[in-house]
Parts: C-alpha cells; sequence; structure tokens
C-alpha cells in the first residue's frame, strides 16, 4: 500500500504535490527563439522571441525518462514505483493538457494504454492509469473511443494478483467510464452483446450477499441478457468468449447463492 498513494497518511501529501505540479507545468518558461525567425535573416522579428510553458521545457520532458515497467515487473520494484509517480504526475497535468491536443494523444497512446497488455501488471498502475483517463476525458481525441473502452472494460475484469485487491482497479475503471460519458466521449461502435456480457460478468461477480442481488436487480439484468443473446444475428468471436465467461460467471453465482 505505501506505493500507490491511496492510503490516508498518504494521500494529502500527494494531492498537494500534483496541484502544485500542475501550477508549475502552467507557468511560462524563459523566452524561446523560434526556428522561424532564425530561418528568415532579414526579418524584422529577428530578435523576438516565443514564450514556452515549464510544462513543454521540463515536466513532460522529465517524465518522459522514465520508462514503462517490463512484463513480469514485480509491484515493489523501482521502475514500478516511479512509473506510479509519473501517472499521478500526467493526472495532474489536466489543465496543461487540455491546451496541447497532440500532446495528449501522444501521452495516451504511449505512455498509457500499453500499461493495459502487461502481463502481470500492478494493480496500482492500471487503477492509476484508469484515474489519469478519467482526469484527461474533456481533452481525449474521439479517434482513441475504442482503444479507450476496451481497456476500461479490461480492467473491469482483472483478476486478483496474488493477494492485491483489484477493487481499485474496478472502481477507478468505472468512474473513468462516468467522467467519459459525462464529458460527452463518443462510445466506440462495439458489439452491445459484447459490451453487455462483460458488465453482467462483473456484476455477479461484486455480489456477496442476497441483499445485493435485488439491489443490483441481477435476476433481471440476467433475464434481459438471455433474450438479448437468443435474438443476436450478428456473433463475432470476441462475443463468442465474452459470452462464454459471462454463463461461467452465471454458473458461479447460482453454485455460491444455491439458488433453486
Amino acid at each position: 500500500d505505501d506505493i500507490s498513494g491511496w492510503t490516508e497518511d498518504l494521500f494529502t501529501a500527494r494531492k498537494s504535490a500534483i496541484n502544485l505540479l500542475g501550477v508549475i507545468a502552467l507557468s511560462k518558461g524563459p523566452p524561446v527563439a523560434s526556428a522561424a525567425s532564425k530561418r528568415k535573416k532579414g526579418d524584422k522579428n529577428k530578435g523576438k522571441s516565443e514564450m514556452s510553458s515549464i510544462g513543454e521545457l521540463l515536466v513532460i520532458p522529465f517524465l518522459s525518462k522514465f520508462p514503462i515497467p517490463s512484463h513480469g515487473e514485480d509491484a515493489s520494484s523501482v521502475a514500478v514505483q516511479n512509473y506510479f509517480g509519473v501517472l499521478m504526475a500526467y493526472g495532474g497535468l489536466q489543465d496543461f493538457l487540455t491546451e496541447k491536443k497532440d500532446l495528449t494523444i501522444t501521452l495516451i497512446r504511449n505512455r498509457i494504454l500499453p500499461l493495459y497488455s502487461l502481463d502481470p501488471c500492478s494493480p496500482y498502475l492500471i487503477s492509476t492509469a484508469n484515474w489519469v483517463i478519467g482526469q484527461l476525458a474533456i481533452c481525449l481525441p474521439e479517434d482513441m473511443s475504442s482503444s479507450i473502452y476496451q481497456s476500461l472494460m479490461k480492467a473491469l475484469t482483472m483478476e486478483y494478483v496474488e493477494d492485491i485487491t483489484c477493487y481499485l482497479v474496478c472502481a477507478s475503471a468505472s468512474g473513468a467510464i462516468a467522467e467519459l460519458i459525462e464529458e460527452g466521449y463518443a462510445l466506440p461502435p462495439l458489439s452491445c452483446v459484447n459490451d453487455a456480457s462483460v458488465l453482467l460478468e462483473f456484476v455477479m461477480s461484486s455480489v456477496t450477499c442476497m441483499e445485493e442481488t435485488e439491489s443490483l436487480k441481477v435476476f433481471e439484468l440476467v433475464a434481459t441478457w438471455a433474450d438479448a443473446i437468443a435474438n443476436w444475428d450478428s456473433w463475432e468471436e470476441m462475443e463468442d468468449q465474452g459470452v462464454f465467461n459471462t454463463i461461467k460467471e452465471a454458473v458461479n453465482f447460482h453454485q455460491r447463492f444455491e439458488f433453486i
């Protein structure tokens, strides 16, 4: 927990550091001579210069020095701890990145989404990556919606890594999806059957008592999902796996609560 940043004794310190970094990134840096003025020797504006932000000059280049952890990296390794700090920093640069669309695209594509392909990957990194996506929901490009939503859906069904709970991963992924929808971020053109299967599997796996089956309307969801499968005629390979996983979880759900 010490490296996760989610413990109470570290939350305030990390939050204040993130806020300060965001302010620093927006600050104006020293004048930088533009390339155009350098090429035009006879230009009257030759002596003028452009102002760049500290975020461009120092913050982003510094964070880029820390590589993405490799496959199989231990959760307590220095690489994982360092990259956790990098992700927290990216989340604090929301105002700065909102003004830098190209930079945001690069960060999401090269520094965030690859984390979801690591096997295994620290739940702390994935939960923080989910949080970053939620923080940057206002400035994400629509052409990346498919990759972003698929990554978040993958996080929702992430299995426990050794004895580490994945509750924060699921909670942060749900929060990120809520932020995306609230900001009007376009949903990808994926099959409703696949999406429904993944979500229903997650709901059933999270139920711990009979009372929750009523509040979450599990029986109604299963019945609606079964009807959708029975009437669906546009099957794809990815949908098959999602349906089979949900059927398996439905059987486990039945056995856990010994329903008749």
